[in-house]
């Protein structure tokens, strides 16, 4: 396989730069180097431009980007010149990972502001179900969306699919208390997961495909 290599462009408003950038910056940063360096890693030639209507990369893979990067500062791990601005900088890691999702539309043309919303809207799916998954036991969110960002995916539409079907299987209905029905939702979810834990790519990506019908 030919080394790849992203290229990637960060505009940053320079003439009105305040500290709240400042403390975006590692976020912004490292959204990119997450999320976008390994994307579709193992697929030979140059990687697909990702669309900011992705559930998967610029919701759920991006929420895990924000969770590994917190955790690293929780772990103290800065360099010795950063300490004085740990905490604004940890708050900023978070500011700037909920405005990808919730933050304000600016005002633009009807057509852009439109546009905007929906990626919001969709980065907001990925990065609930992240959250959701983050919460179950015993946790599988990062490791599944590590595995799941090797994946080459037409994100827009299988991506979203594969959020979405991560979502349904999430909120499954339980099933009336004494009752035996067999839970394929769950079945097929902790698969997935189990897979995710020891990095079996190859048995995550069939699932994956399985599932939403690649």
């Amino acid at each position: 396989m030919a080394c790849r290599a992203a290229a990637v462009a960060i505009n940053l408003p320079l003439q009105e730069f305040r500290d709240n950038h400042f403390c975006h910056l590692p976020f912004t940063m490292f959204h990119e180097v997450f999320v976008h360096g390994p994307q579709a890693w193992e697929t030979d030639g140059c990687r697909a431009v990702v669309g900011e209507h992705c559930a998967l990369r610029e919701g759920f893979v991006d929420a895990a980007a924000c969770a590994v990067l917190q955790a690293a500062l929780d772990a103290k791990s800065l360099p010795p010149m950063l300490d004085p601005f740990f905490e604004a900088v940890r708050l900023g890691i978070g500011e700037a990972h909920r405005i990808r999702s919730e933050g304000p539309v600016l005002p633009k043309s009807p057509e852009a502001a439109e546009r905007e919303r929906m990626a919001k809207k969709f980065r907001k799916l990925g990065r609930t179900v992240y959250e959701k998954l983050a919460d179950r036991e015993p946790p599988c969110a990062t490791k599944l969306a590590l595995c799941l960002n090797l994946l080459e995916l037409a994100d827009r539409y299988e991506g979203g699919r594969l959020v979405v079907r991560l979502n349904q299987a999430l909120d499954r209905p339980k099933p009336p208390d004494g009752k035996q029905v067999r839970d394929t939702n769950a079945d097929w979810l902790n698969r997935l997961c189990d897979a995710a834990d020891t990095y079996d790519l190859a048995r995550v990506h069939a699932l994956a495909r399985e599932e939403i019908g690649l």
